[in-house]
C-alpha cells in the first residue's frame, strides 16, 4: 500500500502560487493551503490524485499550473500503482467466491492485466464468456476509512469560503460517497442497471454487464472489452460518440435516478459504430425535483433568460432568484461560446473557461458567500466535470446545451 513519501506537493506549491495574487479572496487562499496540506498527510489522497491520472488534462488547466499538475498526477500514479502480490489476489478472490479461482472460472490469467491505485485487473473466462475481474487493493478500504478523519481540517477554511453551508453534513457526505466507491458490489449494482437500460435504448452505446453472482465488496467482475479507449486514440467520429456520452451522463438521472460521477476516457472503447463503457464508476441517486429545477436552469440558460434562470435556480435553494441572475451573468460571460449554439469542446475551451473563471474570481466568490449548497450536489457536481473532462478529449463541436437538455427530456429512449 502506497504511503506518502515526500513532504511537499508540486501541484499544490504551483497552485498557491498561482492563487496568491491580490484579486483571490485570503478565505480561498486558505482552503487552498487547508486541502494541500490534507493531500501531504493521507495516503488515500495521494490514491485519489493516482486516480486523476488520466481524468485531468493538464492542457485544459492555466498554463501557470499546467507542469506541476502533470507531474503530480504522473507521481501519484507512479507511487500507487504498484502490482498486488499473487498471494493476496488469491486471497481476495477465494475470499470472495468461496474457492480459488481455477474452481470458479474456466481460466484465469494470474498476470495483471492493468495495474491500478486502487487495484488490479486479471482476464478470464466464465461460462464462456470473457470476462474482467477487478480486486480492491488489499487494506484500501481501512486506510481510506482512517483518513477521512482528517478531513475535519479543512472544516473551518471551508466554512469561511461557503459560510452557509453546513460542513459537517459535506464532510459527511464524502465520507459516505468515498466509502461507496470502495466497495465494488455497490458499484456493479449501479453497472448492472444502467447495461439493462442502455441494452434496450438502442442508442449506439452500452455499458460491459457485470457478472453479478461473482462480485463483493473487494471484488467486481464484468465483461472483458477490448480495444483502445479514449485515453489511447482519437474516435473516427468524435462528434458521434460525444452525443452518445452526453446522453449516457445527462439521461442517467431520469433513466436511473442516480448521477454517474466517474466517466472516464480510459474506461470506453469505440468498437465499430458502438461506444462501449467497461466501467460506470462510482453513482449517487438524484432527487426528481431538483433534477427538473436543474433542466428549467439549464434551458433558460440556452434561452438567455435571466429571469427563468433565476426562478429554476431558486427551487434549489442554493440561491435566491437575484442572486441566481448575477450567476446567470457570470456563467454566460465565463463559458462564453460554450453556451452559444454549435462551439468546439476541447481543452484550450477548458482553459479559456478557467482562465476566465480566474478573472471574474472576487464576484465567484461573493456568490459564493451567499450560496446554500446541498451536499447531495457534491456528486453531481464531481460527475459534471468529469463528463466535461472526457468530452474535452474528443475535440467535438456541438449545440452542448441543446445535447443535455434532449437527455434530460428523453432519458435513454430514441426520438
Amino acid at each position: 500500500m502506497y504511503r506518502p513519501s515526500g513532504p511537499g506537493s508540486t501541484a499544490g506549491r504551483s497552485l498557491q502560487r498561482h492563487m496568491a495574487r491580490p484579486d483571490v479572496p485570503p478565505a480561498l487562499q486558505r482552503l487552498l493551503e487547508a486541502g494541500t496540506a490534507l493531500a501531504r498527510r493521507s495516503s488515500a489522497a495521494q490514491v485519489a490524485l493516482g486516480r486523476l491520472h488520466g481524468v485531468v488534462d493538464p492542457a485544459a488547466l492555466p498554463s501557470e499550473v499546467q507542469a506541476g499538475v502533470a507531474a503530480e498526477l504522473e507521481a501519484a500514479h507512479r507511487r500507487s500503482a504498484q502490482p498486488i502480490a499473487e498471494r493476496d489476489v488469491d486471497s481476495a478472490l477465494k475470499k470472495a467466491w468461496g474457492d480459488r479461482p481455477g474452481k470458479v472460472l474456466d481460466a484465469f490469467d494470474e498476470a495483471p492485466a492493468q495495474v491500478l491505485p486502487h487495484g488490479q485487473v486479471h482476464h478470464g473466462e466464465h461460462d464462456g464468456t470473457q470476462v474482467a475481474i477487478t480486486v480492491l487493493r488489499p487494506g484500501l478500504a481501512q486506510l481510506v476509512r482512517s483518513d477521512l478523519a482528517l478531513l475535519d481540517l479543512i472544516a473551518g477554511p471551508l466554512g469561511a469560503v461557503l459560510p452557509r453551508l453546513d460542513a459537517g453534513a459535506v464532510l459527511r457526505e464524502v465520507r459516505e460517497r468515498a466509502l461507496d466507491e470502495l466497495d465494488l458490489e455497490h458499484e456493479a449494482g449501479a453497472q448492472r442497471r444502467a447495461a439493462r437500460a442502455l441494452r434496450r435504448a438502442g442508442l449506439g452505446i452500452r455499458v460491459a454487464p457485470p457478472v453479478t453472482d461473482l462480485c463483493a465488496h473487494d471484488v467486481a467482475v464484468a465483461e472483458r472489452i477490448d480495444g483502445p479507449t479514449l485515453l489511447d486514440a482519437a474516435p473516427e467520429d468524435p462528434g458521434a460518440v460525444a452525443r452518445a456520452i452526453v446522453r449516457l451522463a445527462a439521461g442517467a438521472p431520469r433513466e436511473l435516478g442516480v448521477v454517474l460521477a466517474d466517466l472516464r476516457a480510459d474506461e470506453v472503447v469505440v468498437d465499430g459504430d458502438e461506444v462501449v463503457v467497461r466501467r460506470v464508476g462510482a453513482a449517487r441517486e438524484v432527487d426528481a425535483q431538483r433534477l427538473d429545477a436543474c433542466r428549467d436552469a439549464v434551458a433558460a440558460l440556452r434561452a438567455d433568460d435571466a429571469a427563468a434562470f433565476g426562478a429554476a435556480v431558486a427551487r434549489t435553494g442554493v440561491l435566491d432568484a437575484e442572486d441566481a441572475e448575477r450567476a446567470h451573468a457570470l456563467l454566460r460571460d465565463v463559458a462564453g461560446d460554450l453556451l452559444e449554439g454549435p462551439a468546439t469542446l476541447d481543452a484550450a475551451a477548458v482553459r479559456r473557461v478557467s482562465e476566465a473563471a480566474l478573472r471574474r474570481v472576487g464576484d465567484l466568490f461573493a456568490l459564493a458567500q451567499v450560496a446554500r449548497p446541498d451536499p447531495a450536489d457534491l456528486w453531481a457536481g464531481r460527475a459534471f466535470a468529469q463528463a466535461v473532462a472526457l468530452l474535452a478529449r474528443l475535440e467535438a463541436t456541438e449545440d452542448w446545451l441543446a445535447l443535455v437538455l434532449e437527455a434530460f427530456d428523453e432519458g435513454w429512449t430514441t426520438s
